[in-house]
């Protein structure tokens, strides 16, 4: 059951990128109570999700999941864009495609804290230096789920594990209104997601549809950050950056 009139406040903690130890290079607080991607099945169906790791030079400094939505567009969490200025990308679903990116936005997310902001939109976009081209890119959401719809996540920990070469799938999953739970720009849904799924792709359930990116998680919740709300200012950083297709595509 998803709990409803969830107060925000008691929501602390929910989402950051999986961060990498100084120390030795690995996972650092997987754990923490959170679920994850339970046995879900690896995402070859959703070529157009990417590994997004953050780097600082040539070292990585973080881990999160995203989505292509056109050749030269990423879209992921606001708070895997915040504060970062290079990405290493990867789509492992689309032959291995890797592009390099330095250049990132936000709508209004600044928050650098390790917990979801109730009061703004936790989506951010990334600019990628080369294409990665897919036969289709994923249809973004303009309205909202209706009463009963269902989601798949998809992101880059499955049964507590990190993957730095793979994505995952999750169950369809029902969600709600997210201003049930405190957070009015999100829909809300049972936890499945975890450090590292943070801005991965959420799509209707058997579809290439994309409602939400992952945004966090805790308390049995997951809190996934709407994309219809934002479907102008996306679409038209896509127009300034090349454009939705592939060359050549249909």
């Amino acid at each position: 059951m998803i709990p409803r009139g969830l107060s925000a406040a008691l929501l602390l903690a929910l989402s950051a990128c999986a961060q990498e130890s100084s120390s030795s290079g690995g996972e650092e607080s997987l754990g923490s109570g959170k679920a994850d991607i339970r046995s879900g099945a690896t995402a070859v169906m959703y070529p157009e999700s990417v590994l997004v790791d953050l780097m600082r030079g040539t070292t990585r400094k973080a881990r999160c999941s995203g989505v292509t939505i056109a050749p030269r567009v990423v879209l992921t969490a606001g708070h895997c864009v915040h504060g970062s200025t290079q990405w290493r990308i990867t789509a492992p679903y689309a032959s291995g495609q890797t592009s390099a990116a330095v250049g990132g936005i936000t709508y209004d997310w600044d928050d650098a804290l390790k917990s979801v902001d109730p009061t703004e939109h936790d989506l951010g976009l990334i600019f990628l230096d080369a294409p990665i081209l897919l036969g289709a890119y994923p249809i973004v959401a303009t309205s909202p789920l209706g009463e009963g719809s269902t989601v798949v996540d998809v992101g880059r920990v499955r049964d507590g594990t990190i993957s730095n070469a793979a994505l995952f799938v999750s169950p369809s999953v029902p969600v709600i209104d997210g201003a049930n739970a405190g957070f009015p720009y999100d829909y809300a849904a049972s936890d499945e997601i975890q450090s590292g799924d943070s801005g991965g792709p959420d799509f209707t359930s058997g579809t290439h549809t994309l409602v939400a990116i992952n945004s966090g998680a805790g308390k049995n919740l997951e809190v996934l950050a709407r994309v219809d709300l934002l479907a102008s200012w996306i679409h038209e950083a896509v127009d300034a950056h090349g454009g939705p297709r592939a060359p050549g595509a249909d």
